[in-house]
């Protein structure tokens, strides 16, 4: 009979079956997540970007079609979207994606950025984008902490979403 072997990834060790035998824990407090990635309680404490700019996502006090910034000097895109306020504890779960080898974070929050953006894109009548394009590592940076979390979430989102994927940019600096 053959045995299954562990695989340690960063904090969490990773034993094949294992969600058949222990209950997930919340990527966040570490607590059973009820088949989640991110428990009821740390999904909570995520503020969404309701009031936001329709070109940068950059959240505004009330709604307004742009910002201020936006409206005197138009970035070179059309729209941006955030689901969610780069507040605590997301800030901390973003800087974990990057810089912690940790992309069951951005795992866990795909189905809460999925749900937000369906909601918005509905209320608005807005049609989802025609491709995702991922802001690219430069490549000292892609050798330093082996993936680029642009891509893998875009990547997720693409398929969620049937969008394609196009990692067309390069990136000239650091």
């Amino acid at each position: 009979a053959s045995r299954a072997r562990a695989v340690t990834v960063s904090e969490v060790t990773l034993v094949p079956g294992a969600d058949a035998l222990l209950a997930p824990a919340c990527v966040l407090c570490r607590r059973e997540a009820a088949g989640a990635r991110l428990c009821e309680d740390c999904l909570a404490l995520l503020v969404p970007n309701g009031n936001a700019c329709a070109r940068c996502a950059e959240p505004l006090p009330q709604p307004t079609p742009l910002c201020g910034k936006c409206s005197r000097h138009p970035p070179a895109f059309d729209a941006a979207w955030a689901g969610f306020q780069y507040l605590a504890p997301l800030d901390q779960l973003v800087q974990r994606l990057k810089f912690g080898d940790a992309l069951a974070v951005g795992r866990a929050l795909l189905p809460h950025w999925l749900s937000a953006l369906r909601t918005a894109r509905e209320a608005s009548g807005d049609p989802l984008p025609a491709a995702l394009i991922p802001v690219p590592l430069h490549p000292s940076r892609l050798r330093q902490r082996g993936y680029n979390q642009a891509l893998e979430l875009a990547r997720d989102l693409g398929r969620d979403l049937a969008i394609p994927v196009m990692p067309a940019l390069t990136r000239a600096r650091a």
